[in-house]
Formats: C-alpha cells, structure tokens, sequence
C-alpha cells in the first residue's frame, strides 16, 4: 500500500466522527494514493463537495502518475515532533503535488514546511524511473489547492495544520513564461488538463470536460476568443474554459 493510503487508514481509525472538513481531508489522500475510489454511504448521505474533486463529471478518476509516497525527510516519519506527515506524487506535464498532515491526534498545530528543491523528489515511483526531475530554469509556480491562491515558489511555505487537518500544494513548471495550474475545482488540479504546446505568445490546453482552470502567466494578460479571465494575483489567471482544445494568447 502506498504512504498515502496509509495516511487515510490511519485518520480513518484515530479521527472523530466525520464532518464536512474531515470528509475533505480524507478524499484528498485517497486521490494522491492513486488508488480506486469507493463510497460506502447511501447516495442521501453523501458528501459531493468531498467526492466531486476526485473524478470527472462521467465518473473518470482523475489519478497521479504514481502512488504518493512521503517526501524523502518523512520516509522514517516519527510524530510527537511538531511537524506534519508530508507526501508528494508525480502528475502529467512534470507537475507535483504535495500535501501536509496532522496526524498526531492531539490537540494544537503542527508545521508542513515545503522547500522548492522537494520538487526533484517527485519522480520517485514513476517505473520506470526517469531519476530525479531537473528543476526548470524558468522556476516554479505553487497553487493552494484549498486557498485557491499562489506564486512563484522561490522561497519555503509554510502551513499551520490544526488536529486532523491537512494542506494542499501543487508546483507547476514554468516554461515559456507560462505555468499550468489546471482545473481550480479537483483535488489534482494539474492531472485534469492537458497541455498540448506552448509558446512565448501561446498556449493551447485540452480540457477532458469544462471547468474552472487557472494558468500563470509571467507577463501579459492572457486571452481567449469570447473567455473573460479573471486576475486572482500574482500572475495567476482563471477562467472558465469549454471542453476541446483552447488557445490562449497574451
């Protein structure tokens, strides 16, 4: 079983009876881990706002190149440090996404710290292996996921993460001056679009279903016949874009 499943066992056994928040974290490892996703409740009872992320609208798991796996300062993990379990796994177009948990059980916060140079780790159970990904001479861009806000990720981010809670990090690498974040709506935000090409002066995604998808873009505005963008900052853009291949130019 991979790192992440057993992140899920583990709040499935210790936490206590599930709410809205809870409900969240645990689908958010179950997408990570990669593995098949099942739900135990009556259609009635079932929280969506959960479920939805994990899947297309058809029922389509949107699933990571590889099982998470902790990062490799959390490989031998001890709790009662103050510090929260931290996993990473590979998605398509060399994006990663990591995520911080307080698994501890105990009352107060504990810390996720991630350093840009944890984006090499990412590779690691991708088979067969490809060693460890180059950092991109364009740099990267972090999202948060749950904050739906991000950056240039130049510098460490830290999280303060209450009892059984948990963060959400995806880092995109730039390249042409563009970044893709990908559908804003899903737990594996970059996992839900394909890049297909991209230029100094375009980029041209395609998009299984339409949604909500963000792009950073290091200069100029981005556009689209008949797409209005939205600015959320620092050169992050989202729009709600058709299913198909779309263009985007600046």
């Amino acid at each position: 079983a991979s790192a992440d499943q057993a992140v899920a066992r583990i709040r499935l056994a210790a936490q206590p009876p599930c709410n809205e928040e809870h409900s969240r974290h645990m689908a958010a490892a179950k997408a990570l881990s990669g593995a098949p996703v099942y739900v135990s409740d009556g259609p009635n009872e079932c929280n969506m706002e959960a479920i939805a992320p994990l899947c297309f609208t058809d029922g389509r798991i949107i699933r990571p190149l590889a099982p998470g796996t902790p990062v490799y300062d959390d490989v031998f993990f001890q709790p009662d440090t103050g510090n929260a379990y931290r996993v990473m796994a590979p998605l398509p177009n060399r994006i990663a996404t990591f995520s911080g948990t307080n698994i501890e059980g105990q009352p107060g916060n504990v810390t996720a710290t991630f350093k840009p140079e944890m984006y090499a780790q990412a590779s690691g159970l991708i088979q067969p292996y490809p060693g460890e990904w180059k950092m991109p001479k364009a740099g990267l861009v972090y999202f948060d996921v749950y904050a739906q806000k991000g950056g240039v990720f130049d510098q460490p981010i830290h999280f303060e993460l209450a009892e059984f809670s948990d963060c959400l990090l995806q880092v995109s690498p730039v390249e042409n001056g563009w970044a893709l974040i990908g559908r804003t709506d899903k737990y594996l935000c970059g996992a839900a679009v394909e890049r297909v090409v991209s230029s100094k002066t375009r980029l041209v995604l395609n998009l299984p279903e339409a949604g909500p998808v963000a792009i950073f873009a290091a200069y100029g505005n981005p556009k689209s016949d008949d797409i209005e963008f939205t600015d959320l900052g620092n050169h992050i853009y989202q729009a709600t874009l058709p299913a198909g291949l779309v263009s985007i130019t600046r």
